[in-house]
């Protein structure tokens, strides 16, 4: 289950990044919500560096992790990274 380590974030949404990579096409972003057990909160294909949490449920925990994908096919995905969100 999540842990302490996951970064706080305030707000009804919430922005994610990351570093570009070369020869990208786009971004597949995966995000799940800690309910007794991860449960997925979608999945985004966004064209740049950005994506958003929104909404988010008060006092969850959420991870997600990112891929670059091109014409060749996907990256490997990121580590995932923990927030929770506060009250």
């Amino acid at each position: 289950g999540p842990t302490s380590a996951c970064t706080p974030v305030y707000g009804s949404n919430v922005g994610l990044d990351w570093n570009s990579s070369a020869n990208t096409s786009n971004y597949q972003v995966t995000k799940l919500r800690w309910s007794s057990g991860w449960v997925s909160a979608g999945t985004n294909t966004v064209g740049g560096s950005y994506s958003t949490f929104s909404p988010l449920v008060s006092g969850a925990f959420y991870v997600w992790k990112v891929r670059a994908c091109n014409s060749a096919g996907c990256s490997a995905d990121s580590a995932w990274k923990c927030i929770k969100h506060m009250q």
